[in-house]
């Protein structure tokens, strides 16, 4: 998809209309966007273009062994009973009770074939629109290169971490695939911490108490 800017201001907000190679494409049928903050308008590309990491994840794990599921929201309380979060992780026990209910939705569940291992799978795609420190301030440009990050971030890190721990007990991986504009995909392979699990707990039982 690209985006196809609906008119020419020099200030927020934008109106942005998603298509699939122009907008005559679409018959004038494409849904806008209105973007107040260039944050925003990342935010809207990610949703919109998480499809082609997706689609990437697809065909990288098929030549694997693997397939890409579909997946909704996973309740920590449907894979994981209270008692056995205590005796896993006797660190965070005293917090445990205190927790209110937790989910995580990954883009995606990987099963591979002839084995019972699953993973979790999260897609990033990071948008090249930087704000614009030119003449024209207050506007947005599409940076001259977009890469895909080289590094997980500590958020990130941690969402991965949520999506294994409501996936359940015997989820101890996770793949992150970060795409970009021009710059392609990087894939990120994280195994399961559970000192990090622990400390996550800890961490969210004391927010809620």
């Amino acid at each position: 998809m690209l985006w196809a800017e609906e008119r020419t201001s020099t200030v927020w907000p934008y109106l942005y209309t998603p298509s699939a190679k122009t907008r005559d494409d679409l018959h004038g049928k494409a849904e806008a966007r209105r973007v107040e903050t260039v944050m925003e308008g990342r935010l809207v590309w990610g949703s919109i273009h998480e499809t082609i990491g997706t689609l990437a994840a697809i065909n990288f794990f098929r030549d694997r062994g693997g397939t890409v599921c579909e997946t909704g929201l996973l309740a920590l309380e449907a894979s994981t009973r209270r008692y056995e979060l205590k005796r896993m992780y006797p660190r965070a026990k005293g917090y445990i009770d205190s927790l209110g209910l937790l989910g995580a939705s990954p883009d995606g569940i990987v099963r591979f074939h002839n084995s019972d291992k699953v993973a979790v799978l999260e897609v990033k795609s990071h948008s090249p629109f930087v704000r614009n420190r030119g003449n024209r301030q207050g506007t947005f440009i599409a940076g001259t290169q977009s890469l895909p990050k080289s590094q997980i971030s500590a958020p990130y890190l941690i969402q991965l971490h949520m999506h294994m721990l409501c996936q359940g007990p015997n989820c101890r991986d996770a793949f992150l695939f970060q795409t970009s504009v021009g710059g392609g995909c990087n894939v990120f392979h994280v195994e399961r911490n559970e000192n990090l699990v622990e400390g996550m707990l800890c961490s969210l039982g004391k927010f809620y108490t």
